[in-house]
């Protein structure tokens, strides 16, 4: 976790963003030449030369080809924590992470939050004036010491995106999500104006975050109570990872 701090980690969109799932096969493709489910890649800053092994996730970059499920070895973690400093060393930092690490929107932001089980916060302001200077202050607060990685942000465009989320306010506010179990919807822990203060936001993280509850639930468990409960995801992209049956929709072309 410390040795990422030197570097710009993305978190992919997969199937749910097409330029990207057209990059991600530039990068690694399986056996089937198409787009996985999961790609793992350590890049230079232009974006394109490779500093190691590309793969399904980093155990690619350790030489290992093995279930990218399973749980690492304590000697792989420490191996790939050496990787990332060493290969981090060969280039200059120009600056501080300054932009709101945001997901492609809402109803996407609320999965992530509840596969991440982790809450959402989310921002909405009328006004681009309004809206950039709460956004400036959260982007500073996600990247503190006390907020980095426990938390997912987005910047909603519209109010008819809010219509999965119970307990919002009207007009501008800046606002903690517990997402559903399943990430289809959600509900407020907290609201502020988007006039307040940077402290009065930070502090209202901080509720956020002791109040969100995790739910800790075994994936045969969670999968078992998401077909009861028919809750179903359908994505951008038809999925074509191995060993998946692909979904309706044309299949990206092979070269």
């Amino acid at each position: 976790m410390a040795n990422s701090r030197d570097w710009v980690c993305v978190r992919l969109a997969s199937y749910e963003e097409k330029e990207e799932s057209e990059y991600l096969t530039q990068l690694y493709r399986g056996r089937t030449g198409l787009l996985n489910n999961t790609t793992f890649a350590l890049l230079a800053p232009d974006g394109e030369t490779l500093l190691a092994p590309s793969g399904r996730g980093p155990q690619f970059v350790l030489g290992k080809r093995g279930n990218p499920d399973q749980q690492a070895a304590p000697e792989d973690v420490i191996a790939f924590a050496e990787v990332l400093a060493t290969k981090a060393k060969d280039y200059d930092h120009k600056g501080d992470l300054a932009l709101l690490p945001e997901a492609l929107d809402v109803r996407r932001a609320l999965v992530v939050a509840a596969c991440d089980n982790q809450p959402l916060v989310v921002l909405y302001a009328e006004s681009d004036q309004a809206r950039h200077k709460a956004k400036a202050q959260l982007a500073e607060l996600a990247w503190s010491e006390k907020f980095v990685g426990r938390m997912q942000y987005i910047v909603a465009t519209s109010r008819e995106e809010l219509g999965q989320i119970s307990g919002l306010p009207k007009g501008d506010f800046v606002a903690i999500i517990e997402p559903g179990q399943f990430g289809l919807e959600g509900k407020a822990l907290g609201v502020l104006g988007v006039a307040e203060e940077k402290a009065d936001v930070a502090k209202l993280l901080r509720k956020g975050l002791k109040s969100y509850r995790r739910k800790d639930l075994p994936s045969r468990e969670h999968r078992q109570k998401g077909r009861r409960a028919d809750a179903t995801w359908e994505t951008v992209l038809p999925v074509t990872d191995e060993g998946k049956p692909p979904q309706r929709g044309d299949a990206p072309a092979r070269d």
